[in-house]
């Protein structure tokens, strides 16, 4: 006799959000691919979110909350110097896969003005931090926002690199050290 699927907490469900998310973008973002990705019945959905539009403005919600926040503060404890947070933060991108989750939020804000608002959030965060950091290094105000500009929007861009730039995995860490140079 199989035992009844146990109910999944508000967090499983926007963590199946965003595995869908990197996986295959927001049109993936259907209650039945959830259920399945959970192995639950819709009812258990129900008891977390209001309907499925309550459950999209969380997930965009979760996206600049607190999991990023705390995201921010691992990376400031991480690194003992302004070039090894930014080195901490391409790190932590590659290990939580936050580069196909950014990609595929910017791509679901073009449509919702709550995902919209949340990659600006995240956005203005990050541009902050990495200009902290470029500026602790002793660029100016200027040329520290407009380093932590370039690294930001090109680690995030999604478009393949040219060949001759080298793999795509190197390339925020190549980024990084021609930002860092004087």
């Amino acid at each position: 006799m199989g035992r009844a699927p146990r109910q999944k907490t508000r967090a499983s469900w926007i963590e199946a959000g965003q595995q869908l998310l990197r996986e295959s973008g927001a049109r993936s973002l259907k209650l039945h691919a959830l259920t399945r990705r959970l192995g639950v019945s819709t009812g258990s959905f129900y008891h977390h979110f209001e309907d499925f539009d309550d459950y999209l403005g969380a997930l965009a919600r979760h996206y600049s909350g607190e999991p990023f926040e705390a995201n921010l503060r691992e990376i400031e404890a991480a690194g003992s110097t302004p070039r090894g947070r930014l080195e901490a933060m391409v790190e932590l991108v590659r290990a939580k896969r936050l580069a196909e989750l950014a990609t595929s939020m910017r791509a679901w804000a073009r449509s919702d003005p709550r995902a919209d608002a949340a990659v600006k959030r995240v956005d203005e965060a990050l541009l902050a931090f990495q200009a902290k950091c470029f500026r602790a290094m002793g660029f100016s105000e200027s040329d520290a926002y407009l380093r932590a500009y370039l690294f930001l929007g090109l680690s995030s861009v999604d478009i393949p690199p040219p060949r001759k730039a080298g793999a795509r995995a190197a390339l925020p860490d190549r980024l990084l050290d021609l930002l860092c140079r004087r």
